[in-house]
């Protein structure tokens, strides 16, 4: 009986889900990345209901294009503070190795300046004195990610812009196809392949880690305040009870705390890119 069973079972289990191929579309001439759905074809659309985010996959024989729409703002999380992440695994591979997280950040007019000029070279003084008219920026850059580590902070390459649109939160992405260095944005795919797509957004930073923690001491101080007065009320009781209320109230601060954390989101399906026109 204990075989028929096992028999009956194993078939069932080595069973796997179909995967489903999204079809990116061909890109309009001059696409323009601006966080606009406008020259978008509503037939690229496809859905992941969990997250509540439409998306859609559009290619030439440079760049591949990628729109992301929230369509409820508790699905973000923290994604203005820890960015969108995405990993690329081209024909099939899988892991996470390497990938770019696309994040916007604020910074002076100055850094603004150093950036720029790291990458394409020295600017001309009358752009420099244009750029400096305003005392800060929003920049929408990007990080090479390589063996989990964020690489350096970069404004060329990929782009990517974010808007909000009434209800709707527009997430627009450009990548290299072509990978021309380890270090480069690219994912090392042609036209008419299949690649991989993974997202990942949302959770913790340094920042919010080390605010989660000082609340979490501020509670463990109040505790303990709390219990060195029970003590001293409940003396002839012993202070075994009142060491085991602190243990409980501390547990309950913590166990509020992990609740507190922002939530981390991720999906990946597979994008079949389109070969011409």
């Amino acid at each position: 009986m204990g075989f028929l069973i096992l028999a009956l079972c194993v078939p069932g289990m080595a069973k796997k889900k179909k995967e489903v191929v999204v079809e990116s579309h061909w890109a309009p001439d001059l696409m323009k990345i601006d966080g606009w759905n406008t020259e978008w074809n509503k037939e690229a659309f496809s859905s992941q209901g969990k997250v509540s985010v439409d998306y859609a996959f559009m290619n030439d024989d440079k760049n591949l294009y990628i729109l992301f729409v929230f369509k409820n703002p508790r699905f973000l999380s923290t994604i203005d503070l820890t960015g969108m992440k995405v990993f690329f695994h081209p024909e099939g591979k899988k892991g996470e190795d390497s990938g770019i997280r696309f994040v916007a950040r604020k910074v002076s007019a100055d850094t603004y300046i150093a950036l720029m000029e790291k990458e394409i070279g020295p600017a001309p003084e009358d752009k420099k004195k244009a750029i400096l008219a305003n005392p800060a920026y929003i920049i929408f850059g990007h990080q090479m990610i390589a063996k989990g580590k964020p690489g350096d902070y970069k404004i060329t390459g990929a782009v990517f812009r974010s808007r909000r649109d009434n209800k709707t939160f527009i997430y627009e992405f450009s990548i290299p196809l072509e990978k021309l260095a380890e270090v480069a944005p690219g994912i090392g795919v042609e036209p008419g392949k299949v690649v991989d797509v993974e997202f990942k957004w949302g959770g913790t930073t340094e920042e919010i880690n080390k605010a989660l923690a000082g609340r979490i001491g501020d509670g463990s101080a109040s505790a303990a305040g709390g219990a060195a007065a029970a003590g001293g009320l409940t003396s002839e009781r012993g202070t075994e009870g009142a060491s085991l209320g602190d243990v409980e109230r501390s547990g309950s601060r913590l166990e509020q705390m992990r609740r507190m954390q922002p939530k981390k989101y991720s999906f990946q399906i597979s994008v079949k890119l389109a070969e011409s026109k």
